[in-house]
């Protein structure tokens, strides 16, 4: 079985954090839409906010395999 280096490993530790992040903030703007409905107003965040949350922490599907190339 292959070892991480520890460069692999802080590669790995930068894609978990920056995952986390995309989640804490996708919560954060969820709240925000929820928070608007809620009194009445147009959301805060639509699809394509959303959809540059991806982009901007590069968690598409070929994103995650270019970065975990690095992991070895």
């Amino acid at each position: 079985m292959n070892q991480l280096t520890d460069a692999g490993l802080r590669e790995h530790a930068i894609q978990i954090g920056e995952a986390v992040g995309a989640l804490i903030e996708l919560e954060s703007m969820k709240a925000a839409n929820q928070q608007r409905i809620a009194d009445g107003y147009a959301l805060a965040y639509d699809e394509n906010a959303l959809m540059e949350l991806q982009r901007t922490f590069r968690l598409g599907v070929n994103d995650i395999v270019e970065k975990s190339r690095n992991f070895w």
